[in-house]
Order: structure tokens, then C-alpha cells, then sequence
């Protein structure tokens, strides 16, 4: 991890310093375009203290959500292209998106400087731990045998995308419904007027 932040903050440095000698002269605004409390939240955050610490100046991460990640990024594009506004993307914002999503609001590529990967997550699928299915194999296999029984959940573009080559490179029949993240749930039930719990 730490030469992972080394890397980005040599990127970012070289970045800033190409643009101008003084770089930076100003806050950086980091922007995570999921909610707080999410994976992503928390890595902006961690390299958003080291970068502040290494470049001297404040470091302010800033929260846009919507749309899977979608919001955030169309306004991380609108930004000046001075350095000063960083966006932490993924790939469910920038290779699954302009796929199943009408209109983004920004490029993926044009309208981006990618400089730095920050983190890898493998995907994991899960069942109860009395799900007949033990393993991938007989998973498929339960599926198959039982089509139409079964559904999926996910909560992002990218855990949508894993289910959906699941279900195409093996023919299975799982009805799909997506939900928003945990950390997004519980901001949206705490947010609720009281009388309406």
C-alpha cells in the first residue's frame, strides 16, 4: 500500500509540476463520486491525508454521489483541468457505464487524465451457509436445476456486470435486483423523518 501512494503522489506531483512550477498553490478537492462510508470513500480519505502531508497543502475530499458513480464523474469533468480537482474512479464508472447508460455527462477517456491505479477488489459470490451449493460448480449446476428460484442482488454497476457474464457464459436463470450499497441504505434510513420509521 504504501508504494501504491507513493506512486500516485509522484503522479500527482509530476502532473501538478508539468502544469506549473509552483503546484500546488491551492486545496486539491478529491472527488469520490459514491457515498461516504463506501471502500472508495475510505481510500480517498487515507491518500487524501498522505497527499496533504507530502504536497502542503490541504486535501478535500469531497462527496458526489448518484447514479453508481455516474453524477460525481460528469462533474469531476466539468471541473478546470488545472490539477486542483482529482477523481477517484473505477472501472464500473468508466468501462461498465458508457455500456448500459444512456447518456454519462463526460468522456471516460477524453475527458480524463488517468495517472494512477490505487486498489484492486476481487469479486466474490456468496450464499447462506446452508445453500445446498458449496462451490462455483455446483452452484451453476443448483441453477440450472432450479431455474426462476433463485435471484441475485447487487449494488453497483460492476457486481451487475460480474452476475450478467456469470449468466452468459453460463445459461442460468436467476431473477436480478439491484440495491443501493449498505453505506447507502443506512444514510437514506437515517435521513427519514422520524414518524416515517
Amino acid at each position: 500500500m504504501k508504494k501504491l501512494l507513493a506512486c500516485l503522489l509522484l503522479a500527482a506531483c509530476a502532473f501538478g509540476a508539468a502544469a506549473q512550477d509552483n503546484y500546488p498553490a491551492k486545496p486539491i478537492r478529491l472527488i469520490v463520486p459514491f457515498a461516504p462510508g463506501q471502500v472508495t470513500d475510505w481510500l480517498a480519505r487515507m491518500v487524501g491525508e498522505q497527499m496533504a502531508t507530502e504536497l502542503g497543502q490541504p486535501v478535500i475530499v469531497e462527496n458526489r454521489a448518484g447514479s453508481n458513480g455516474i453524477v460525481g464523474n460528469a462533474y469531476a469533468a466539468r471541473q478546470p483541468a488545472d490539477g486542483y480537482t482529482l477523481v477517484i474512479t473505477s472501472n464500473g464508472t468508466h468501462a461498465a457505464a458508457p455500456h448500459i447508460t444512456k447518456t454519462l455527462g463526460y468522456e471516460p477517456v477524453d475527458d480524463f487524465a488517468h495517472f494512477s491505479g490505487l486498489m484492486s477488489l476481487p469479486w466474490t459470490l456468496m450464499v447462506r451457509s446452508d445453500f445446498p451449493a458449496q462451490n462455483l460448480d455446483e452452484f451453476i449446476k443448483y441453477v440450472k436445476a432450479n431455474p426462476g428460484k433463485l435471484s441475485t442482488g447487487y449494488g453497483s454497476v460492476s457486481s451487475r456486470l460480474c452476475m450478467h457474464l456469470l449468466r452468459t457464459t453460463s445459461p442460468t436463470s436467476c431473477s436480478r435486483s439491484s440495491r443501493a450499497s449498505w453505506p447507502t441504505r443506512r444514510t437514506r434510513r437515517r435521513s427519514r423523518p422520524m414518524a416515517a420509521r
